[in-house]
């Protein structure tokens, strides 16, 4: 059943939390708060101490609430929504934050907040939705990051770090099982420190079975099957100097992530008989959240990823060290989505030898980035510390889409394409930043900081109608009978011609210099009030999803923020509470637009990118932390954004409108995270209870705000009980207990919704249990 939480329960929700606060409820018996250290400026400090906005998740908590993977951090973060969208490219993060975000799954578009791994950064959202095995913290960094992070964190980061080699024989094993045939084990093993060497090796596998129901044949789709291992070696002969060497395989095995078809009766899916049920046409059109209707193999995806990461440090001196984090990450990955949810024949309208397949695409990508980052970190006297350093980034990326659709002529089975796309993409970015922090008295902190990043972008594309014998552009190896059919003012002529034949390889070059200037002030030993103002650069691009020419060969520009920001950070009560607020104002602008829209070639259709709009968002965020005694522990958090168009005049693909009153995607106005811990003593061992409460308002996923892809409030709902003895630990918990039936993504093809609407439910209720041992 829908939850209809109601602003005014959020308020009293608040409300009650707060009166946890005042002196008399809390006893000289109640624990102290830990000290939270995070590296949210490149070196160790006390969360209190930063003038910025964060979210810090320690191992325990990470273990203790039974995190899937990174998406969870969304459970337990103001203004963050993080999902899943897997609809033509596997493993693919959709992050939003403080609403700033890009969702498209191409790799020629960069995404708008941040994804970092042990120092190295993420250029692919494909890849970074990580299972939070061997994780030892999780800081979520909010608002631009880019003086000391790079581009393309406008929105924020998140920054992911595991744990290192012990350098003590010791092992960690992990079992569980659970609904839909849940299984998992996860290992972790370290050996003993030899010759100033530390070893860890880690493995991981799960499985579960699908949860979506094929109707034409009774059978389960949605499969997973993923298994993850690595090693980590870590050398340090002396306390002056250490190298950590990391690599990593992830090989993903399994279903492609059903869509569901929820298509409007006016739609061609509807003509077909195939539309969408319930409310708004929110629901399956055969049955349920979770129903499909296919005759063929509804679709594999498969996706490997390659991870080395090697960091140095040599400390020169006390206060003066110098840092090298190199990184490549090489992704592959198949699959083939069903994109409509169904096939022709199997609602029996194909006659013999008739199509079948109403639209179903098979995508094969290879992606490849590596990282260079040189810093210097160190003090000067007592009041003066600094960061500097060089970045130097490079991607390459390959893609090949073959599409076959009874929309475009007839194509028995999945045997021949009707349609032929290839895309091949490089981006070189290079860098230097630098930051300082002076103390300039007792209790007042100055921070200024400042990046320079310039960077170039290349693209070749092309596409084809094998059936039909035409090639529509092709600017990476076009023949003398490549000519295009589709090009900027018709067919080309003359030295046009002849320069497209010569090899068409559009390029584009940007550059920016972004800055940070920051104030912490510490009232008294409890109590900093601080401010910043930051700037912020995404990259422009080129369209890798082009299906004109045009649209193929021309870039869109860059989008930039201005950010304010404003708040305080307090241990209070002998540090037995933390209570933190921010208030927040950006100005967005060039906003970098995706958006569906009629060509006469071709699909009919396509994505196209355009600076067109820009933006003000402003907000608040409070999190906190209750400890009330030695067995109870309460954290929450609460958001609340206003993201509204400032100037949005453009065709997004129903014609040139004013489209300011539009609302902003993934921006819910209030978002709610309740957490609390119960511990006590049973026989030999501790006994625990954790509840988790995670709340968002109504929002938007699609750009036109169509009826169908709005989501309704809801509310999540999780739960464990632990059993600690020795070095054993049993649990079980349940996710989802609310059953909350909401879609993470939908998608109108095209935004006009003449063809067909589908989408992405989220997954059902989850129950199961885990055993782990130390060894």
């Amino acid at each position: 059943m829908r939850n209809h939480f109601r602003k005014s329960d959020v308020c009293l929700a608040v409300a009650a939390a707060a009166t946890m606060l005042p002196a008399g409820a809390l006893s000289a018996q109640h624990s102290s708060l830990e000290e939270i250290v995070v590296t949210a400026r490149k070196k160790e400090e006390n969360l209190q101490d930063i003038p910025a906005s964060i979210t810090a998740l320690s191992e325990q908590m990470i273990e203790k609430s039974f995190f899937q993977d990174i998406r969870d951090v969304q459970n337990v973060t103001p203004n963050l929504i993080f999902d899943e969208v897997s609809a033509g490219s596997a493993n693919n993060a959709a992050i939003t934050l403080r609403g700033i975000g890009f969702q498209d799954v191409e790799k020629s578009f960069d995404p708008a907040v941040g994804v970092m791994i042990d120092g190295v950064f993420l250029g692919s959202p494909n890849g970074a939705i990580f299972k939070t095995l061997d994780v030892e913290q999780i800081e979520v960094l909010r608002g631009p990051q880019g003086t000391l992070f790079g581009k393309n964190t406008i929105g924020g980061l998140i920054h992911v770090k595991r744990a290192k080699p012990s350098g003590e024989l010791g092992a960690r094993v992990r079992l569980g099982a659970g609904r839909f045939g849940r299984v998992a084990a996860d290992a972790v093993f370290n050996a003993p420190e030899f010759s100033n060497i530390a070893v860890k090796g880690v493995l991981g596998y799960g499985k579960r079975d699908g949860y979506f129901k094929n109707v034409f044949d009774g059978s389960q789709v949605g499969e997973k099957d993923v298994l993850n291992y690595g090693i980590h070696i870590r050398f340090e002969p002396s306390d002056r100097f250490y190298a950590d060497y990391r690599y990593d395989r992830s090989d993903d095995d399994s279903d492609t992530v059903p869509v569901v078809n929820n298509s409007s009766p006016a739609s061609a899916s509807g003509g077909l008989g195939v539309a969408g049920t319930g409310r708004n046409n929110a629901d399956s059109a055969f049955g349920g959240r979770f129903s499909v209707n296919a005759n063929t193999n509804y679709g594999d995806a498969f996706f490997t990823m390659d991870t080395h990461i090697l960091t140095l440090e040599y400390r020169l001196s006390e206060d003066l060290s110098v840092k090298y984090i190199g990184g490549v990450v090489d992704t592959d990955e198949d699959i083939l989505n069903n994109f409509a949810g169904f096939t022709i024949d199997a609602i029996a309208l194909a006659g013999p030898g008739g199509d079948d397949q109403f639209y179903t695409a098979r995508r094969i990508q290879d992606y490849e980035q590596s990282s260079h980052e040189f810093q210097v970190l160190g003090d000067v006297g007592d009041k003066l510390s600094f960061v500097a350093g060089a970045y130097l980034w490079n991607a390459e990326y390959t893609m090949t889409q073959d599409t076959y659709s009874f929309l475009f002529g007839p194509t028995p089975g999945l045997d021949a394409p009707d349609q032929t796309q290839l895309a091949s993409h490089e981006t070189d970015s290079w860098s230097l930043f630098a930051e300082v922090n002076a103390d300039v008295t007792d209790r007042l902190e100055l921070s200024a900081g400042l990046r320079h990043i310039e960077e170039e972008k290349e693209l070749c594309s092309g596409f084809r109608l094998p059936a039909a014998g035409v090639v529509l552009f092709d600017t990476c190896k076009p023949a003398a009978t490549d000519l295009p059919v589709s090009a900027p003012t018709g067919a080309l002529t003359g030295d046009d011609a002849r320069a497209y034949l010569a090899g068409l390889n559009p390029s584009a070059e940007w550059d920016d210099t972004i800055y940070k200037l920051s104030a912490r002030y510490a009232l008294n030993d409890e109590i900093n009030l601080w401010a910043a103002f930051s700037t912020g650069f995404k990259s422009g691009g080129f369209n890798g999803r082009g299906g004109t020419l045009n649209s193929a060969s021309s870039p869109y520009d860059p989008e930039t923020v201005d950010s304010f920001e404003v708040g305080f950070k307090s241990r209070l009560f002998d540090s037995r509470v933390q209570l933190n607020a921010t208030y927040f104002h950006t100005d967005y602008s060039d906003l970098q637009v995706d958006a569906n829209r009629a060509v006469d070639l071709g699909t009919g259709q396509e994505t196209f990118v355009t600076n067109a709009a820009s933006a003000t968002i402003q907000g608040v965020e409070l999190d906190g932390i209750w400890s009330l005694g030695d067995r109870l522990t309460v954290m929450g958090s609460l958001g609340w954004l206003d993201a509204e168009y400032e100037d949005f005049s453009a065709d997004i693909g129903l014609g040139f409108a004013d489209n300011a009153d539009l609302k902003m995607r993934r921006a819910p106005e209030l978002s709610l995270n309740l957490n609390g811990v119960y511990a006590w003593t049973i026989g030999e061992g501790e006994a625990s209870v954790r509840v988790n409460y995670s709340w968002k308002d109504d929002y938007e996923t699609l750009l036109t705000n169509n009826m169908f892809s709005r989501i309704d409030s809801y509310g999540l709902l999780d739960a464990s009980i632990d059993y600690d003895w020795g070095r054993y630990r049993v649990s079980v918990f349940g996710r989802n207990l609310s059953d909350e039936d909401y879609f993470t993504h939908v998608f109108a093809v095209p935004v006009s919704e003449v063809l067909w609407n589908f989408g992405t439910p989220r997954e059902p209720r989850v129950w199961g249990m885990q055993l782990s041992v130390d060894f």
